[in-house]
């Protein structure tokens, strides 16, 4: 039901759900046959959880405390809306991660890999096996070299966006402070290879990606095409560790003057929600996401207790008790609108874990 300024009638907002890249209608399993229907029915029965026993030996691979077993994720996820997570696992070094990685194939157990949640989100029914994040280790910027006009900076993944920008500006240097309108870690915004308001992807500003991968291998991944998309080089089983960025030096009052607006633009978005995503949809290059949905008339569009912000209508935020399913579809009624109404389909980055209701 869309309230307080919305839409009579929510033409394409059918419910429906997304894996890692993108939204996908569900499966209307009314539609099937009996015997085909009793057989999704079994399979999602018999889905595979962790054994007590399995629990067990995640604890002692781990370091007291870094792993919580049906974690609830509503109070990790920025939107403040989300299902349960059945293990949410921190690991602090690399030698963790690798150990982490070998139990979880040996074991046949499913993994994925998050950041600080600001652009996650968890279904209803959960998601099993682990969801790890990088800590500590992972979590640090560092000079690396400099020349008259241009640096390379070494960021951890796990290190915030705000972080990062925070140690650029007192440097005086500039090109990533786009980052500040996705939040979130640097491994989140590299593995996403998110856009910049020039248009240009990150991976443009990015030398090299260190990677471990399923094999806990340590892999070092060369960007020698700047328009190269870091998505496809990078296996969702494999986890970014650090990423050496190339950049250049500005003047200090420019580039706190951009930060600033970002973060005030941010501050008045989220000021009285419970929770908010930024950013939601990708723009298309010099076409704003925000004015394409404000064209479509969704600004400040409800669905239950989920809002298209009427400040910035690229953001969704929680007036208090929003669900996953709210999210789910306020951002397909968004993506249907803008393709009815301009032909454009967005693109998210928004990444929903757990299988389909």
């Amino acid at each position: 039901m869309v309230q307080e300024g919305g839409l009579d009638t929510l033409s394409g907002s059918r419910e429906c759900d997304a894996d890692s890249e993108g939204l996908y209608e569900e499966l209307d399993l009314a539609s099937f046959s009996p015997r085909l229907r009793a057989r999704f029915e079994r399979q999602s029965e018999e889905e595979i959880r962790l054994s007590r026993e399995k629990r067990a030996e995640l604890e002692d691979l781990l370091t007291p405390g870094n792993v919580i077993f049906d974690r609830d994720m509503s109070v990790e996820v920025s939107m403040a809306a989300s299902g349960i997570a059945e293990a949410l696992v921190s690991v602090c070094d690399t030698a963790a991660l690798k150990d982490v990685i070998r139990w979880a194939v040996e074991n046949d157990v499913e993994y994925s890999f998050i950041g600080s949640c600001s652009k996650t989100i968890v279904r209803e029914s959960g998601v099993s096996g682990l969801l790890i994040r990088l800590a500590e280790q992972f979590d640090s910027v560092e000079l690396v070299s400099e020349s008259e006009n241009e640096v390379l900076i070494l960021a951890g993944a796990a290190t915030s966006v705000r972080k990062l920008i925070g140690f650029c500006v007192e440097k005086g240097f500039f090109g990533l402070e786009d980052l500040l309108l996705y939040e979130g870690t640097v491994g989140g915004c590299v593995s996403s290879d998110v856009s910049l308001s020039n248009g240009d992807k990150i991976s443009k500003s990015v030398v090299e990606t260190t990677i471990i991968n399923k094999e806990q291998r340590e892999l070092t991944i060369k960007n020698k095409q700047a328009d190269s998309d870091l998505r496809v080089k990078i296996p969702s089983t494999s986890c970014i560790t650090k990423v050496l960025f190339k950049m250049s030096k500005g003047d200090i009052a420019e580039i706190a003057k951009r930060v600033d607006e970002i973060e005030k633009r941010h501050a008045e978005v989220a000021s009285g929600s419970t929770g908010y995503i930024f950013h939601v949809f990708e723009d298309q290059g010099r076409m704003l996401a925000r004015e394409l949905v404000e064209d479509s008339g969704l600004r400040g569009v409800r669905i239950g207790k989920a809002r298209v912000s009427p400040i910035d209508a690229n953001s969704i935020i929680n007036e208090g008790g929003a669900t996953a399913k709210d999210v789910r579809v306020i951002m397909n009624l968004i993506r249907d609108r803008v393709r009815q109404d301009s032909g454009i389909a967005l693109a998210t980055r928004i990444r929903l874990f757990g299988k389909v209701e």
